[in-house]
């Protein structure tokens, strides 16, 4: 079973999801989704992430933490 599947199984039992990523991972052309953003309840990342993305996280009710 590949790594993301196993990503994905754990998102589904679990009462919250917490992800955290460097603000490098935004903005990619190619880039490596696990899980929609809409199963997402918080985001830890480094204060470059642009403005843009914020919003566009908070628009689907991400919770944003800035480290």
């Amino acid at each position: 079973m590949p790594i993301y599947q196993v990503s994905q199984a754990m998102c589904e039992a679990a009462r919250k999801t917490i992800v955290v990523t460097d603000s490098s991972k935004f903005g990619r052309k190619t880039p490596n989704v696990v899980i929609p953003m809409d199963k997402i309840d918080i985001l830890i990342t480094d204060t470059g992430i642009t403005d843009t993305d914020y919003q566009t996280l908070q628009q689907h009710n991400v919770q944003v933490i800035l480290v």
